[in-house]
């Protein structure tokens, strides 16, 4: 006859590391789906919108300094921007011949184009 003593070992330490571990993923998982919606505080459109919500609540206005003469590109593109502004600048003008002044551009392309 065979004798067989079978120790009962705890499963919590194999437990514990396999609890850290998913949390570990989750955790990075979570991080960047924040910073995939710009929520997350890294670079990226959240400081962007930031700094403009707190331009416009402290009122001070930032005058952009470059024109449109700086700025390289495809020139169809940029005449189009260019009636784009000087129709928000002077819209009266614009209103007399019947056109209606547009509310926003909407620019497309990948990014660093526009």
């Amino acid at each position: 006859e065979v004798t067989i003593i079978a120790e009962r070992t705890s499963s919590m330490p194999q437990l514990a590391v396999t609890f850290i571990i998913m949390m570990a993923y989750l955790a990075m998982v979570f991080t960047m789906m924040r910073r995939m919606t710009g929520q997350g505080g890294g670079k990226g459109w959240g400081d962007a919108r930031q700094k403009v919500l707190e331009s416009q609540k402290s009122g001070s206005s930032t005058a952009v300094a470059s024109k449109f003469e700086d700025i390289a590109g495809v020139d169809s593109a940029k005449l189009a921007v260019k009636e784009v502004v000087e129709m928000l600048k002077a819209p009266e003008r614009y209103a007399t011949l019947g056109a209606r002044v547009p509310r926003g551009v909407l620019l497309v392309g990948p990014p660093g184009s526009g």
